[in-house]
């Protein structure tokens, strides 16, 4: 029986080596909200709770074009279909909780985590996919690209992640 513990445990401990040998995988687009809430058909972040002013208790829905470049006329890679929630009640930030799914040509990628949109640079938890990005984890780095006044945003998303 002590050979087999001994086997066992060689097994277990070469197959958490080769998992975390696997390489790293870098994924760069950017995300393009456009927020119209005076016309939401004209939108792709659309108000379906909570306060108009976007306070605490706001919950939004998006269906956002991903892009290969930070143009909207570059190449579409895929679109990002989640939500974003105004978490914050003392509304001393900017925070939103996003989560969202990457659907890409190959496969998805799901990722979530606050986004306080006025820090330089924010993180997101990439929790699995699909297709191509079958069991990824990692992190994705988010960036302001621009600001569109009133209230859209085109954002620079790079992932790092492995599967």
């Amino acid at each position: 029986m002590k050979g087999f513990h001994s086997l066992l445990l060689l097994v277990v401990s070469l197959s958490f080596a080769v998992s975390y040998a696997a390489p790293i995988k870098v994924l760069d687009f950017y995300l393009h909200d456009k927020v119209d809430l005076t016309n939401p058909s004209n939108s792709t972040v659309v108000l379906v709770a909570g306060p108009k002013n976007l306070q605490f208790g706001a919950v939004l829905v998006i269906d956002d074009v991903l892009t290969k470049g930070p143009s909207r006329d570059s190449e579409i890679v895929g679109r990002a279909k989640g939500t974003y929630i105004s978490d914050d009640s003392t509304n001393t930030t900017t925070g939103l909780f996003l989560t969202f799914v990457a659907v890409f040509k190959d496969g998805t990628m799901s990722m979530y985590g606050q986004d306080n949109i006025f820090d330089e640079v924010r993180e997101l938890a990439v929790i699995g996919g699909t297709g191509a990005y079958r069991f990824a984890s990692g992190y994705a780095q988010i960036r302001t690209y621009k600001l569109i006044p009133p209230l859209s945003a085109i954002l620079k998303i790079r992932v790092f992640y492995k599967n």
